[in-house]
C-alpha cells in the first residue's frame, strides 16, 4: 500500500486536538464533603485534686469597749436600784444604751466588766452595808458588799468597786445594781466617781 493511499492516524489526532469545536464542555468542580462524626467515647477518669490555695485575709474583728459615768446624784434605797450612767465617754462598736444604762455586746467572747459607786448613808451614825452588783439576763454574776461601823461622823463615803472577768454571749444584757442594807443613800455628784465600763479580750 502507498503512502498516499494510506490512513495517516496521527494528523487525524493532531488536527483535532487544534481544533477547539472538538472539545467538550468543562464539567463543574465537584463539592467538597465532610463524613459524619462518630459517637463521643466514654469520659476518661478524673485527675488528682491540685493543692488547695492559701487562705485569704481574715476580716477585722470590730473592737469593743465602752466606758460611761453619772455626773449626777442618785438615790439609793433598801431595794435594789439600778444604777444610771447616762454620760457615754466612749463606745467604739454602738453596744451601750445610755437611756436604759445597759450594755449589750455584739459579739461572743471574754469580757472584762468593772462599775465603780461612790455613795453616802443617810443615817451615817449606824452600822452600814452598801451592795453592788453586776448582773448579766437578770442574774448577778459579780457582788461586792462593803461594811462600814458606825463612827458617829456626819459624812461618810462608801466607795465600792466590783469587777470580774466574765464570758458573755452576743445579745446578753449587762446592767449595774445597788441597794444600802437597813438604810438608804445617794450617790456623790461628780466627774470619774461612778462609771460603768466594759472591754472584750481577744477571744472566740
Amino acid at each position: 500500500m502507498s503512502e498516499e493511499n494510506g490512513f495517516d492516524s496521527h494528523g487525524i489526532l493532531n488536527s483535532a486536538a487544534l481544533d477547539s469545536n472538538s472539545i467538550g464542555p468543562t464539567l463543574p468542580p465537584i463539592p467538597p464533603f465532610t463524613l459524619p462524626s462518630g459517637p463521643t467515647g466514654a469520659t476518661g477518669i478524673t485527675g488528682p485534686m491540685g493543692a488547695t490555695g492559701s487562705t485569704g485575709p481574715t476580716e477585722p474583728v470590730p473592737q469593743s469597749a465602752f466606758r460611761a459615768e453619772n455626773p449626777t446624784s442618785q438615790s439609793i434605797t433598801e431595794i435594789s436600784t439600778k444604777v444610771l450612767f447616762p454620760t457615754p465617754i466612749f463606745d467604739l462598736n454602738s453596744e451601750y444604751d445610755p437611756l436604759n444604762s445597759t450594755f449589750i455586746p455584739k459579739q461572743s467572747g471574754i469580757y472584762s466588766i468593772i462599775a465603780s459607786v461612790v455613795p453616802f448613808p443617810d443615817t451615817p451614825t449606824i452600822d452600814q452595808k452598801f451592795i453592788l452588783l453586776i448582773n448579766v439576763n437578770g442574774n448577778p454574776i459579780e457582788r461586792v458588799d462593803n461594811y462600814r461601823e458606825n463612827f458617829n461622823v456626819n459624812t461618810v463615803l462608801m466607795g465600792t468597786t466590783a469587777s470580774t472577768i466574765y464570758r458573755l454571749n452576743a445579745g446578753d444584757t449587762v446592767e449595774v445594781f445597788a441597794s444600802f442594807a437597813g438604810d438608804t443613800g445617794t450617790t456623790v455628784s461628780g466627774t470619774n466617781l461612778n462609771f460603768f465600763a466594759a472591754a472584750r479580750f481577744p477571744s472566740q
